[in-house]
């Protein structure tokens, strides 16, 4: 066991790998109010300078990104840093910040101040791009995009919470990317839809073309949806019209 004194009180922390094969962790990312603080893991836990991530700004991820790729969102952009120690950088608009991410191992969507969603994957040189775009009706309260499911590219589905109290869904497949979703045609598998959602805690109901889902107890003074957002993108993913 290893201790080490911090500057402050954290915000938040993350540990991640260099490597997708990598067994354990190299770095622990702690957030403060106005900075990034770097550790690695070794031997002994000390605070490094040259892993690439930016130090004066507070992170909103930290993750693996692609195989061996390390990626840290802040509220003015993304940084993706390389396995040769390249950096690529994405800012954000002028007078737009970054508020609320989702992310798995291949894909990332960003939620700018004022609604509009933003979409990326790893290609296959393992470059992050922009896909796609989408502005919802408001704010964005918190997103949820579930891992990419074994032998797929990407994740089928987005979870979007809104400060009305409602969940969006948004496709992530390439024919319809970021569009919210309507209901099956069929009033049968609209039927079972519901039973499965229901079933599963959440109260749903149809107001074409979306589906609106209540997530039960989300509240304006609940303030950590994400992790049910997160749950129900995961439970969609696996569950959607089988």
């Amino acid at each position: 066991m290893a201790v080490s004194q911090l500057p402050g009180v954290p915000s938040a922390v993350w540990t991640v790998k260099r490597n997708v094969c990598d067994e354990f962790d190299a770095y622990i990312v702690v957030s403060f109010n106005n900075a990034t603080l770097v550790l690695s893991i070794g031997e002994t836990v000390e605070e490094v300078s040259d892993s690439g991530f930016l130090d004066t700004t507070p992170p909103l991820a930290v993750s693996l990104i692609g195989d061996d790729s390390l990626m840290q969102i802040h509220p003015n952009g993304i940084r993706h840093i390389r396995e040769d120690r390249r950096i690529n950088e994405w800012r954000t608009p002028a007078k737009r910040t970054i508020v609320k991410v989702g992310s798995n191992r291949l894909t990332v969507v960003i939620a700018l101040s004022g609604g509009e969603l933003i979409y990326f994957e790893v290609d296959i040189t393992g470059q992050l791009m922009e896909v796609e775009k989408h502005e919802m009706s408001g704010d964005v309260a918190c997103l949820g995009i579930a891992p990419v499911l074994e032998g797929r590219q990407r994740s089928r589905f987005l979870a979007v919470g809104l400060y009305d109290n409602t969940i969006r869904v948004l496709s992530l497949d390439p024919d319809d990317c970021m569009q919210i979703l309507s209901l099956p045609a069929n009033a049968c598998d609209q039927a079972s839809l519901f039973q499965k959602l229901n079933g599963n805690g959440f109260a749903c109901h149809c107001a074409p073309p979306s589906i609106h889902l209540m997530v039960p107890g989300w509240s304006w003074h609940v303030v950590k949806p994400i992790l049910q957002l997160q749950s129900l993108s995961a439970w969609l993913a696996r569950h959607w019209l089988s």
